[in-house]
């Protein structure tokens, strides 16, 4: 049973399991792997926690009109309607929010109920939600649900970098918003691993997933507490099921075969100046991944980029500042 603070308690007899990572290092490979798992039931990626639950939106919105602030919340959320049922109505008929004491935390509420009532019938004992930037929110996360896991996957930064210059939603970053996100996000992962435990947390690297995907699937399902299942290796058919139109631009690989082969095409495809940028910068995730740099990179053009990686690491320094303050904020705010 959890409760939640407003005289509501839903039930939670499942282990709740987040998969999170920097944005472009494969969460979605894995998402499908472990969703095709007969014991293993992950929502196609909504970013409702996120959205909703850290910013307050849908708790402002009730509190200032009610049940027609949810609906104009929801209402206009194509990853929320797309998932089929009413979830509005369903909301009402369960009466989740009977006071002014539930629309405070009316966003943790039709969280919880979103996860049970589409899980509502089903026999999967893990249910996962799958969203790259709760590498932001994780204290949140286990502060809210002590109980829940966190699968957090990396790769080669200078894949990631590459990746995400290709990526729709991305393109109109620059490279100085990607690597700080990037060194931001890796170092408050290492630091709630740190924090939590292996127990709690486990850490995949990409690039050894693709190379012996069953190998670390296996470990996965060992942490998990449940056995390994050779249909997690053909994850096709349960990608189809968590991939919608809208993002098969940078989402279309996961449909096929694992591809060992997707990986150091940075070499090919980033300037000089681009990947030693990036070693530098990420030079956490470099170490924690035992990634070589570029063979023959001379020391004038370690020189070169030395200052702006200087400024990426101080910038991600500030921002992870920021993220921790907000994080407590919001823990006040749900009364954690």
């Amino acid at each position: 049973m959890s409760g939640m603070g407003t005289g509501i308690v839903i039930e939670e007899p499942r282990q709740k399991v987040f998969l999170v990572g920097v944005g472009r290092s494969g969460t979605s490979l894995l998402q499908a792997m472990l969703n095709a798992h007969s014991e293993v039931f992950f929502l196609p990626e909504t970013g409702f926690f996120r959205k909703y639950v850290v910013t307050g939106k849908i708790s402002q919105a009730v509190q200032q009109h009610g049940m027609s602030g949810l609906t104009d919340c929801l209402a206009k959320d194509a990853r929320i309607k797309r998932l089929g049922p009413d979830l509005i109505g369903d909301i009402e008929k369960q009466g989740l929010l009977k006071d002014s004491a539930d629309f405070e935390v009316a966003d943790k509420l039709i969280y919880e109920f979103l996860h049970k009532s589409l899980h509502e019938g089903l026999h999967e004992r893990i249910t996962g939600d799958k969203d790259p930037k709760l590498i932001e929110h994780i204290d949140v996360l286990k502060s809210l649900w002590p109980t829940s896991k966190v699968i957090h996957i990396y790769r080669d930064p200078r894949d990631v970098l590459l990746s995400k210059k290709k990526a729709k939603w991305s393109q109109s970053q620059s490279n100085f918003g990607r690597l700080i996100a990037n060194v931001a996000q890796f170092s408050m992962a290492a630091k709630a691993e740190n924090k939590f435990g292996r127990s709690e947390i486990h850490t995949v690297r990409y690039e050894s997933l693709i190379n012996n995907p069953q190998s670390v699937l296996r470990e996965i399902c060992e942490w998990l507490d449940i056995k390994f299942e050779d249909r997690m290796l053909a994850h096709q058919k349960s990608a189809q099921e968590l991939v919608f139109k809208d993002e098969l631009q940078w989402k279309s690989e996961v449909l096929g075969p694992v591809l060992p082969s997707n990986t150091g095409k940075w070499q090919k495809e980033l300037s000089t100046f681009e990947a030693e940028w990036t070693a530098q910068s990420c030079a956490q995730a470099m170490e924690a991944g035992s990634y070589e740099s570029r063979a023959g990179n001379s020391a004038i053009n370690r020189i070169k980029v030395l200052p702006l990686s200087l400024l990426v690491v101080c910038a991600a320094k500030l921002y992870t500042l920021y993220r921790s303050t907000s994080n407590c904020r919001l823990l006040r705010r749900l009364g954690n």
